[in-house]
């Protein structure tokens, strides 16, 4: 198997050509979770882990020395999702990926390193990145979970939060570039919530989504690939 690359799909040529320009875009957490859901872009659960195991969640009483049952809830913790920008690709180049976001073209990516060094260093000096082994970086390969399986350390890491999606997203076999200006993606900068399992996230958007930066041109390790080249 060769190095691996990244994929960018675009529903519009020109959008193509200014991301190979080195003009991109990224977009807040908040912005996919308040899109129309479509089961592509749209996730009303983006920004936050959630942790809704078979049976109901246990509640434990230390001062009483007592456990019950609580059915029909889901344990959640909220990222600040209005203060992390995220750029999203995949490491697939597939047909459904093509068909399913509209595509008319797709960029890849073929030096990953470079591609995350050259965005790192056209971002404000005040950015900041999510805690890996190693140290901090901004991209990441998205982890995907069951909502039955337990949610430790996901709910007090805001970078894995924001990295972290359900498994119905797996398909999509995303790459996600995470930062912030701020200090949300520091241990425990998250809301937790009880919430009703058939309650419906709802949010109302402020202020720009969308943050645009100006990298290095990426014509040096990017390269259009056409409909007729998917395997």
């Amino acid at each position: 198997m060769g190095k691996q690359s990244l994929f960018r799909y675009f529903d519009k040529e020109e959008w193509a050509n200014a991301f190979i320009a080195g003009r991109l875009r990224f977009s807040k957490l908040s912005y996919y979770q308040c899109m129309e859901y479509d089961g592509v872009r749209s996730d009303p659960n983006e920004g936050v882990s959630v942790y809704s195991p078979n049976g109901g969640l246990e509640i434990n009483n230390l001062t009483q020395g007592t456990n019950l049952k609580l059915e029909g809830y889901s344990f959640e913790a909220l990222a600040r999702d209005d203060e992390i920008f995220v750029c999203c690709l995949s490491r697939t180049f597939g047909k459904k990926l093509w068909d399913d976001f509209k595509a008319v073209t797709c960029v890849e990516i073929t030096d990953v390193s470079g591609f995350c060094r050259k965005i790192t260093a056209a971002l404000p000096i005040q950015a900041k990145f999510s805690d890996v082994v190693g140290g901090r970086r901004i991209g990441h390969r998205v982890k995907y979970y069951d909502n039955t399986s337990s949610p430790t350390p996901r709910w007090a890491l805001p970078g894995l939060i924001a990295t972290s999606k359900p498994r119905d997203y797996e398909w999509q076999d995303e790459f996600r570039l995470a930062f912030t200006l701020t200090d949300a993606l520091e241990f425990q900068r998250v809301d937790l919530r009880l919430k009703p399992k058939n309650e419906v996230n709802s949010m109302i958007l402020e202020g720009d989504q969308h943050m645009n930066i100006s990298v290095e041109p990426l014509s040096d390790i990017c390269r259009i690939r056409k409909y007729d080249e998917l395997p």
